[in-house]
């Protein structure tokens, strides 16, 4: 327990020199490798509440990568959990690895978990014990019962009456077994990030045939959230949602993303990286992509024959649905319009999502790209992204990734969704909205065709993050309340 304890003088440290600030969250989503827009999300959130002078620390319910093995991110697959950890100057523990056992029953709990490691059968979306899963593994849905586990119950409890923090963040309702009742949280205010309307989550992903991580009522996910004595919704229609379900006057408050710290923009530099993509086992031969990528050619360069059009995405099943509904059915519109446009087109397609597609038939002038080491060097190298995003709630972070990079967008009315505060002409928006196939051939036809639009759709993204998406815009009111609570 040296990291517990480590934890806990700190923090008795911190009391004696300031009033109490302190803030725990409660997570099982190992957010520190940056892999999914989820984890992206919570990372932003902690790091936002330290900068904000808030004692933040990180109660995890799962189990880091054992012996060394590497967790691996965007940035350098190489390091491990702790690695990232402590590059990122986080104030983590695990109640699974960093707890010692004192009495028979928990060594004998122990025991059971090393030969289990039942936590990791718990992760949602792609953390750190099933981030290779395949989309076309089967899911058993789980209900919020099953996520109980009484060891953590005991130890989380244990640690919050020795930490003593003001507010505790929960990360997801499935976590929600850890709120003690209403009148036993001793001056303690519970709150959940909820990322998701999880029952109108779940509702879409059976529309579209796929069995979602979670089986919840819009009457069970109402019971859950009034555990709380507050709601971070991650955009605003989902804030006024939960607004509307609340039973205790809680208050709601929308926090979405930035993104402005965890990206750097290279659109107006004319640099590119120059990762040599012709060793990615899934490219099979050499492409327009690869010669600029290689020659370390600018967006726009006049010498690149082809315009590239990009798609960065995990391998979720929404993700998946999206990016073959693409492939299929939009791509061979976009090629058999035989203009010399789209003669000069190519599609790359990057991310976890490419490991589920590498064994199907691709289309003419597409490639998979795989993981990539630099968000930077791919969003510099496209000359148009792509976001085909069909179902799922929340907030699309591939969205903001390429309203940040200042990139030409293209989206589905879903891929905008929560991004509510656009500008009130449409020749300002940042992006081009197209649903049904036709059209988002045609709109990728376009803007491939005319360097102006692409230009103005560059301009249009700048303004939109330097009005809609910084730090202080989108954490506002969340660091309003938060401030009230501590007064």
């Amino acid at each position: 327990m040296s990291r517990i304890r480590d934890l806990l003088l700190t923090s008795q440290e911190n009391l004696k020199h300031g009033p109490n600030r302190q803030i725990v969250f409660a997570t099982d989503v190992p957010f520190w490798q940056h892999r999914t827009g989820a984890q992206l999300r919570i990372s932003e959130l902690v790091s936002v509440l330290s900068s904000h002078l808030f004692d933040v620390s990180i109660c995890f319910l799962g189990t880091f990568q054992s012996d060394g093995k590497p967790a691996g991110n965007y940035k350098n697959d190489s390091l491990t959990d702790l690695d990232l950890i402590s590059q990122q100057g986080l104030k983590v523990v695990s109640l699974w690895d960093d707890w010692e056992p004192t009495t028979l029953g928990e060594q004998l709990a122990w025991q059971a978990k090393c030969i289990t490691n039942e936590i990791g059968k718990k992760f949602r979306g792609s953390p750190a014990g099933n981030q290779n899963k395949s989309s076309d593994d089967p899911i058993k849905p789980k209900r919020l019962t099953d996520f109980y586990s009484s060891t953590l119950e005991h130890r989380f409890h244990w640690l919050i009456r020795e930490l003593r923090p003001k507010i505790v963040i929960v990360e997801y309702i499935s976590l929600g077994y850890l709120v003690p009742q209403r009148g036993d949280r001793k001056g303690i205010s519970w709150w959940i990030d909820t990322h998701d309307v999880l029952a109108l989550r779940a509702k879409q992903f059976a529309e579209h045939g796929f069995e979602h991580w979670l089986e919840i009522s819009p009457e069970e996910e109402t019971e859950a959230i009034n555990l709380f004595d507050g709601v971070i919704a991650i955009q605003p229609a989902e804030r006024d949602y939960f607004q509307g379900i609340v039973k205790y006057g809680q208050p709601v408050v929308s926090a979405g993303f930035s993104g402005s710290d965890l990206y750097s923009t290279q659109s107006n530099s004319g640099s590119v990286e120059t990762k040599n993509l012709s060793q990615n086992p899934l490219i099979s031969s050499p492409s327009p992509f690869q010669v600029r990528r290689e020659q370390g050619m600018g967006i726009g360069s006049k010498q690149d024959s082809a315009c590239l059009v990009g798609m960065l995405a995990s391998n979720n099943r929404a993700n998946l649905y999206s990016v073959n509904w693409f492939m299929h059915e939009v791509w061979p519109l976009v090629l058999q319009s035989r203009t010399s446009e789209s003669q000069r087109m190519e599609l790359a397609i990057a991310g976890t999502v490419c490991h589920a597609l590498k064994e199907q038939s691709l289309p003419d002038r597409c490639r998979l790209l795989g993981q990539i080491e630099s968000l930077d060097g791919f969003y510099s190298a496209m000359d148009l992204i792509v976001n085909p995003i069909k179902f799922g709630t929340g907030l699309k972070i591939k969205t903001i990734e390429a309203l940040q990079y200042e990139r030409p967008l293209i989206a589905t009315t879903h891929a905008v969704e929560g991004l509510c505060h656009a500008p009130e002409s449409p020749g300002k928006l940042p992006w081009l909205v197209a649903d049904s196939a036709i059209e988002m051939a045609k709109a990728i036809i376009r803007i491939c065709s005319s360097s102006e639009e692409r230009k103005g759709l560059r301009e249009n993204a700048s303004a939109f993050v330097r009005s809609q998406l910084t730090m202080e815009e989108v954490y506002r009111d969340l660091l309003q309340r938060i401030d009230e609570k501590l007064a």
